[in-house]
Parts: structure tokens; sequence; C-alpha cells
């Protein structure tokens, strides 16, 4: 009786060893790709957002350059009257919103 007793005890001692040795690394590496997953869909996310960021200050910036190009070439125009008569100004619509078509999706 002890002596069985002893032996499904060494039984389990021995299982519980086999397990911890052969399980624990698996699932210690397991968590370690996890977390490492994690951490590069992390940087990915926020590596993407910068280069939002940058193609829309990019697309930006061009748009006020194309904006001074063309202040630039209405300026240089021999036809432009850099003082309006009240005659002239009485014909243009009130406010400039008017005549801008609606951007879609947006609220006006």
């Amino acid at each position: 009786m002890v002596e069985s007793r002893h032996y499904r005890e060494l039984f389990r001692h021995t299982l519980t060893r086999q397990i911890l040795l052969y399980f624990m690394p698996l699932l210690l590496l397991a968590l370690f790709f996890h977390v490492q997953y994690r951490r590069l869909l992390r940087d990915s996310a926020r590596a993407h957002l910068a280069v939002i960021a940058e193609h829309q200050a990019t697309t930006f910036d061009l748009f006020l350059r194309e904006r001074l190009v063309n202040l630039a070439n209405v300026i240089d125009d021999p036809l432009f009257v850099p003082h309006a008569s009240d005659e002239r100004l009485s014909g243009l619509p009130r406010c400039a919103c008017h005549s801008i078509a609606p951007v879609a999706g947006s609220s006006a």
C-alpha cells in the first residue's frame, strides 16, 4: 500500500516536471511572439498615420504655393487695377462664398 502511494506520488511529480519542462518554453515563446506581434502592429499603425500626415501636409503646401503663383500672376497682369472704384465693386456679389460650389460632404 505504501509502495503504491509512493509510486503514484512519484508519477505525479514526474508528470508535473515534464509538463513544466516541455510546455512552459512553448508557452513563453508564444507569449513572446504575441507581444512582438502586437508591438509590430502598433508601430506599423503609427508609421502609416505619419505617412498620411506627411502626405496631407505636402498636398496642402502645394495648394498654398499654387495660390501664391496665382496671386503673383494676377498682380503681374497689366489689366490689374490695384484700387478698384466703388462702381466696379458694386457689381460683385456681397459674399464670395455664394459663388463657390459647396464641397461634397461639408455642411454649409
